[in-house]
């Protein structure tokens, strides 16, 4: 990792009897494969309307170190996620966990005796809402910093207003990369640190020689597969036999496995996203994919996701930087404080985006403690180079010149209980390279 300015973010004590139970439990929610998971149940609001929250009520917990609860005037954030729409599921995942890490930190005394407070919005899985959403928190609100959207189109819808008004955005999603913003930070990481060590892998341990790129017709796998082509294009003996984007959503995949047939491929990487992500493995399933002969592996497919595919997705990989199989103590805490705030089918469901914004409270809140009095946006931004945190991922680090997160790389194969089994990870976070290498020798355009 780069060298930084390291703020070790401290935690509670380890709930290992609860991750054993949770990774019993979980394989048997949500029931066969035409069974969708119903996104998890809470106090907050998901029906579209504004709230505000202030965890650090009568009833929060006390501070553990037996000081007293934050009472100072609150510090506003916003959050912004899409609780109805395409991101319903996921976003209600990461706004449980989130609102888990704001009880965390105001039950441990607030930042700097002062409890966070919580305005929340929906934009609905939709951009115009997220930029008018976006807008309001930062001028009516008037919110610190904003974490949330999941969408890559409402991310972009959010970040010129936000960049516009001179405000902060915590952005939790795995990103492509090959950009970066004067008013974000990237705490999902990038995708190319897992990209190219899981190609590589599967090219050095696995033989494969023959890779075909399949889908969802938008930015996001656009950029990822022009990785993978970089990536192959080093190996003489490796081709990429075909590359198709099919619209969203799409649910007919007979012609494009058809043609992935016809091309002799023996792997696949494979993202398609909403409606067509489960669609596609039932149907390669239904249309004899053999998956001992032909590797398939998703950069997007998470825990959830194993769910809404059931049964077809057993014998495919994914690669993310948290599954809620990985075996470590800030794991095991964090799932038994879910499991205990949201229940334990819940927990079992956790995947990687929630568990990002989770860690982005945890580190905002350090951001927010070490800006003092000048709580403008880009002295908190300043804040978060070089931090450090050892989360429920694994250690991880703040770029301090792209403000991109490091992150793990777990490779996963998903068992006959759509349960994440890992089969690989790298030895360290990945230090984010915004702009691979091999695309941009001479760096940023």
């Amino acid at each position: 990792m780069k060298k930084g300015i390291t703020r070790k973010i401290l935690a509670l004590t380890p709930v290992l009897a609860l991750l054993l139970a949770l990774a019993a439990c979980g394989g048997s929610a949500g029931g066969g494969p035409s069974d969708s998971p119903s996104p998890p149940q809470s106090s907050q609001p998901s029906e579209g309307q504004p709230s505000e929250v202030q965890p650090s009520g009568s009833d929060a917990a006390s501070p553990p170190d037996g000081s007293a609860a934050p009472s100072g005037e609150p510090i506003k954030i916003g959050m912004l996620w899409g609780l109805v729409g395409a991101c319903e599921q996921l976003d209600t995942y990461c706004r449980d966990a989130a609102m888990l890490a704001v009880e965390k930190v105001n039950a441990e005394g607030g930042i700097n005796g002062r409890p966070l407070e919580v305005v929340l919005e929906d934009y609905a899985s939709d951009p115009d809402t997220t930029a008018q959403k976006t807008k309001k928190l930062i001028l009516q609100d008037e919110v610190t910093a904003i974490l949330g959207t999941t969408l890559g189109s409402c991310f972009e819808a959010a970040k010129p207003v936000v960049e516009d008004n001179g405000a902060l955005l915590i952005y939790p999603t795995l990103a492509f990369g090959e950009q970066t913003s004067e008013n974000v930070v990237y705490t999902g990481g990038t995708s190319y640190g897992q990209t190219k060590d899981v190609v590589e892998y599967f090219i050095n341990e696995k033989g494969v020689k023959k890779i075909f790129l399949l889908g969802s017709d938008y930015s996001y796998p656009v950029t990822i597969n022009r990785q993978v082509r970089a990536i192959a294009e080093q190996y003489d003996d490796v081709e990429i036999v075909g590359e198709e984007y099919l619209p969203i959503p799409s649910t007919d995949f007979a012609s494009v496995i058809n043609k992935i047939k016809a091309s002799g491929a023996d792997f696949i990487y494979y993202n398609m996203v909403a409606d067509s992500l489960a669609a596609g493995y039932k149907q390669f399933e239904q249309y004899g994919i053999n998956y001992d002969d032909i590797s398939v592996v998703s950069v997007i497919t998470a825990d959830p996701d194993a769910l809404l595919a059931g049964p077809a997705i057993t014998g495919t990989y994914s690669t993310f930087s948290y599954f809620h199989t990985v075996d470590n103590a800030k794991n095991a805490e964090f799932l038994g404080m879910y499991a205990e705030k949201y229940g334990e089918e819940q927990a079992a469901k956790v995947g990687g985006t929630p568990e990002a914004s989770y860690l982005s409270v945890l580190m905002l809140a350090e951001a927010l403690k070490a800006a003092g009095d000048d709580l403008s946006p880009q002295n908190i931004k300043s804040k978060f180079a070089g931090m450090s945190i050892d989360s429920p991922q694994g250690a991880c680090e703040v770029d301090p010149e792209t403000f991109y997160l490091s992150t793990k790389t777990y490779l996963a194969r998903w068992d006959e209980n759509m349960q994440a089994e890992i089969v690989y990870e790298s030895d360290a976070a990945n230090v984010a390279e915004v702009w691979p290498t091999l695309l941009y020798p001479n760096g940023a355009p």
